[in-house]
């Protein structure tokens, strides 16, 4: 998931990017931070911000698939974006002139998509859980989008714990400290009595 906040920054004038990779319904690498550069419109920074995206899936694809241990990571890796306008140009670069300004390293992502790396496709807005790496959230959204990254508050957690099970074994107050077996107490001891009849051991006087 990849997302940005446009024109964030009043002292440079500059956007918000963030991404996040789930594998496996957890999360593996995310990423917020100020844009290099200014840009004019929401467009702009929503398409930098999946470049950059871009670039860390590569980056992971290739890391998966040298361990062998995701078939899936030959499939192109998928990135979903929330604006329609970068989807468009990162799919489709000849029909929209608006972003042709912006710094070639940036359109790295269309080598991408064309070589069937990554595929770029749409999100809604409610449902990109990037969206918080970006700007701040009312708590129900950010909840939600939390939850969708598998983090959870370790509070929560340990009250929903089940009850530790008791460890098996006698209970500290029926075992004999004499012959050590449990079920009854020195006092009651068979051996004890035994011992102390024969004369082998002494009553303790308190």
């Amino acid at each position: 998931y990849t997302d940005a906040s446009w024109n964030t920054d009043p002292d440079d004038s500059k956007s918000q990017s963030g991404y996040v990779f789930i594998l496996n319904g957890a999360v593996v690498s995310w990423m917020s931070a100020n844009q290099s550069v200014v840009v004019k419109s929401s467009t702009e920074s929503e398409y930098i911000a999946a470049s950059e995206a871009s670039s860390e899936a590569i980056w992971m694809k290739r890391f998966i698939t040298e361990l062998g241990v995701v078939p899936s990571a030959l499939d192109p890796l998928t990135i979903y974006c929330d604006n329609m306008g970068a989807i468009a140009n990162a799919q489709e670069p000849r029909s929209h002139k608006k972003l042709k300004h912006i710094k070639l390293r940036f359109h790295v992502i269309r080598e991408y998509v064309e070589d069937r790396d990554i595929k770029i496709c749409k999100v809604h807005t409610d449902l990109n859980v990037a969206d918080p790496l970006t700007k701040a959230l009312p708590r129900a959204k950010h909840d939600l989008h939390q939850n969708a990254m598998g983090v959870r508050n370790a509070t929560e957690l340990k009250a929903a714990a089940p009850p530790k099970k008791p460890k098996a074994g006698p209970k500290p107050d029926t075992v004999c400290f004499y012959c050590k077996d449990d079920g009854h107490w020195k006092r009651n001891c068979p051996k004890y009595l035994a011992d102390l009849k024969s004369g082998q051991v002494k009553r303790k006087m308190r």
